[in-house]
């Protein structure tokens, strides 16, 4: 969503900037949209500091999703959780029979 918000925030600075060298400055709409682009891109760099860094950290933390996932898809992903969670109850349940004693000497009467 940041990237939706960064993006529309630009496309928002270019087209009022374009609307403003026409309408106010009276140039043609190609030049005024010529301008408006290196115009938008300069504001938008230095006006848009806060959504630019917002829709990074959004693109950085999906990369690093996707980077730990390894490929797999997402039935994948679930699956291994399953099995995971069966080793461990399998280890769990080893070391609960180990710890146990084998032999209990009772007294019986």
């Amino acid at each position: 969503m940041p990237l939706v918000i960064y993006s529309a925030l630009r496309l928002g600075l270019f087209a009022a900037l374009t609307l403003l060298m026409h309408f106010w400055a009276g140039m043609e709409w190609w030049f005024a949209a010529l301008i408006s682009v290196f115009a938008a891109w300069g504001l938008s760099y230095t006006m848009l500091d806060g959504p630019r860094d917002a829709a990074a950290r959004y693109l950085a933390d999906r990369a690093e999703e996707r980077k730990g996932r390894q490929g797999m898809s997402v039935g994948q992903i679930e699956d291994a959780a399953v099995e995971d969670a069966a080793v461990d109850d399998a280890a769990v349940k080893e070391a609960a029979q180990d710890a146990a004693p084998e032999h209990v000497e009772r007294d019986e009467p």
